[in-house]
């Protein structure tokens, strides 16, 4: 068995055609093993099969990276095609929404005075700290699964909110409520994106998994069959900005606690070891 002759017929049913250059590169010694021999052509029929891309017209090149969307928001998505024309005349033109609006609730979640009260407390959280808070609910049926209409969504929020003069996306936590199917069953709609420097920032005073946890309490099915998706969205949103309030959090707060430190005009009490932690994390 001569390895030409196996690279011959490999090369063909790629649909490559074998060239004396690229035969060269199969005159290889014959090895004892018949095994040895068969899994040694399938290798150089593959060299070979590269070093003839040019004569057979067959253009090997990585895989572009396509835009690569902020990892915010779970949104680490390549844009390659172009987007539907449905996208683009009518989901993601966000030029209707109030100017400054961190409330953005293109699926109706929320009640409008649920929304008033998020707002509110985004208000005072931009008042007291350096943190940021947005929340952000896709059109019904928009999932980052799409991942040609998705990336268009998304810089086109992205954009909205960084016209607004609070903008600061080294300082942002996202929540993204997206009621979503897996498997047949619903999954948890609550996902929050945490900015890198202000993960950095927040060490040993804010629990990485923090902000995860959150979202598993009140994204938990049970708990939004008992509540609903616009108190569960509400209330986790709330408890992440009651922890970002109180600038020391390794756990998620009581539903009152969370009220209490998010909507208070007033710096929240901590508890000595939190006090500590918080001194320790000071430069």
């Amino acid at each position: 068995l001569k390895l030409r002759s196996a690279c011959s017929p490999l090369l063909r049913a790629a649909g490559l055609r074998p060239s004396a250059s690229a035969m060269a590169c199969c005159n290889r010694p014959r090895q004892r093993s018949r095994r040895a021999v068969a899994a040694l052509a399938i290798v150089l029929a593959t060299i070979c099969a590269i070093s003839t891309r040019q004569e057979s017209g067959f253009a090997w090149a990585p895989p572009r990276r396509g835009l690569i969307l902020s990892t915010s928001l779970g949104l680490g998505y390549a844009a390659e095609a172009s987007p539907s024309a449905w996208a683009v005349s009518q989901l993601y033109d966000v030029k209707d929404l109030p100017p400054g609006k961190r409330v953005v609730d293109l699926a109706k979640i929320l009640t409008a005075s649920q929304a008033q009260q998020l707002e509110a407390a985004i208000d005072v959280l931009e008042q007291k700290t350096p943190y940021r808070f947005r929340f952000l609910s896709p059109p019904p049926g928009l999932t980052p699964d799409n991942k040609v209409d998705w990336p268009v969504f998304v810089k086109s929020i992205k954009s909205f909110w960084a016209d607004g003069e609070t903008w600061d996306r080294d300082n942002v936590v996202v929540l993204l409520a997206s009621p979503r199917l897996v498997g047949g069953v619903n999954a948890n709609p609550i996902n929050f994106s945490v900015a890198l420097k202000l993960t950095e920032r927040l060490q040993y005073r804010v629990a990485s998994d923090t902000f995860t946890k959150i979202a598993n309490k009140f994204g938990d099915p049970s708990y939004i069959s008992a509540e609903g998706e616009d108190r569960a969205a509400i209330a986790a949103a709330v408890n992440a900005i009651a922890c970002l309030r109180k600038g020391v959090c390794m756990q998620p707060m009581s539903e009152k606690e969370a009220k209490e430190v998010a909507f208070s005009e007033v710096g929240p009490a901590l508890s000595a070891d939190e006090a500590r932690a918080v001194s320790l994390a000071r430069p």
